[in-house]
C-alpha cells in the first residue's frame, strides 16, 4: 500500500467516525456511563491507539530516530479507552478522535515516501507500508463491529 492510499484510507475513516454523530440515543446514550456503550468504547479504543501512535511512533519515524521501547497491548488500550470516555458526550468523544486522527495524518504526511518501503523498526520482517496497512485493517475491524451493533439495534 503506498503513502497516498494510506493517507486516503485514514482520512476516509475520519469521515465515517464523524457520521456516528447521527447514531440514535438508543445505540449511543447522551452521556457514557461505565461500560454500557460498546460503540463509544470502540471509538475510544481507536482514539487511544492513535494517541499512542502520535506520541510514540510517528514522530520518531518522521525524524528517522529509534522508536522508544513502549509496548501497547489490548488491556492497556481498554484501560485508556475507559479513562477517555467516561462522562463524555457522543460529539465530544468523536471530536477527540478526529483531532488525534488529524495529528496522525499530519505526521504521516511528513514521512518521506521512500520510507514506506523500508523495514518497520520494531519488526524488520515487514515494511512501514505493511505496518500502516495493519493499522488500517484494525480500523476496519472496529468499523465492522460498530456497524454490526448499529444494525442489530436498528
Amino acid at each position: 500500500m503506498d503513502k497516498l492510499t494510506i493517507i486516503k484510507e485514514k482520512q476516509h475513516f475520519i469521515q465515517w467516525v464523524s457520521s456516528l454523530k447521527n447514531v440514535s440515543k438508543q445505540i449511543w446514550p447522551k452521556r457514557i456511563q461505565e461500560e454500557d456503550n460498546r460503540v463509544a468504547h470502540l471509538v475510544a479504543r481507536l482514539n487511544s491507539l492513535d494517541h499512542f501512535l502520535v506520541t510514540y511512533r510517528l514522530p520518531y519515524l518522521v525524524k528517522n530516530q529509534p522508536l522508544p521501547q513502549v509496548e501497547i497491548d489490548s488491556s492497556t488500550l481498554t484501560r485508556k479507552a475507559k479513562e477517555t470516555l467516561y462522562g463524555l458526550s457522543k460529539s465530544e468523544l468523536i471530536d477527540r478522535f478526529i483531532i488525534v486522527r488529524q495529528r496522525f495524518l499530519a505526521l504521516l504526511v511528513m514521512l518521506p515516501e521512500h520510507r514506506f518501503t523500508e523495514p518497520f523498526p520494531m519488526d524488520p520482517s515487514k515494511t512501514l507500508s505493511d505496518y500502516f496497512a495493519e493499522l488500517i485493517q484494525h480500523d476496519y475491524n472496529h468499523k465492522k463491529e460498530i456497524e454490526q451493533i448499529i444494525n442489530k439495534t436498528a
